[in-house]
């Protein structure tokens, strides 16, 4: 097959976010065949439980040999790290939330998703949730021996450059790189000029792997 990146969207994002379609041509472009996994859009609340979610990440990886990147924003870079197993030689983190939808740990006492929780439009029962929590983040990170690049933006105020530190710094990778780009925003997926600074950073990681 040669070498694969699945790319794993945030949380409700679809396949076609301008910022997924630039980077998934500039990897193709880079000799990638490439793969994008938006398995949380579509479907009746069950499919999105993290369960599910790295089911499909696991079920992609099946029959790959050589290199396989797994490229995640937000959420989506939660289930990279997640998904992380030997046949991932590459993880790439944007922008990463450290415990499904939360930027920092988890914390009960703050908790006000009820019985169900509302997502522009998707109304998500309280299993998602407790799915989730079934999953132990920092672990897997501290777990990680693949090459990973955690990257931040400097004007991000949902992940904040400190928190994208942090997750670094607890990573148990021998090989891992932080990236903060000055100008870049969590949204940056609807500016061309960040979604190109983001893509660069990704592609010349990439390109000394």
């Amino acid at each position: 097959m040669g070498a694969l990146a699945i790319l794993l969207p945030g949380f409700l994002d679809g396949p076609d976010l301008p910022s997924t379609q630039t980077l998934r041509t500039d990897l193709t472009e880079a000799g990638f065949h490439t793969r994008t996994l938006a398995a949380w859009t579509g479907r009746d609340p069950a499919g999105y439980l993290t369960s599910a979610h790295l089911a499909d990440v696991h079920g992609a990886l099946d029959g790959a040999d050589g290199r396989v990147v797994l490229v995640g924003f937000c959420y989506g870079a939660h289930l990279a790290v997640l998904a992380a197993d030997d046949r991932v030689t590459d993880v790439v983190a944007l922008m990463p939330t450290r415990q499904f939808l939360w930027p920092e740990r988890y914390d009960a006492a703050r908790d006000t998703w009820g019985t169900t929780q509302h997502f522009d439009g998707a109304a998500l029962p309280r299993s998602v949730l407790d799915d989730a929590l079934r999953f132990d983040a920092d672990l897997a990170r501290k777990r990680l021996t693949q090459r990973v690049l955690f990257l931040g933006g400097d004007r991000d105020e949902v992940i904040r450059p400190d928190l994208v530190r942090a997750l670094h710094d607890e990573c148990g990778s021998p090989d891992k790189t932080l990236r903060i780009l000055p100008g870049v925003q969590h949204d940056y997926r609807d500016h061309p000029d960040q979604i190109a600074r983001v893509d660069a950073a990704v592609l010349e990681w990439l390109g000394r792997g």
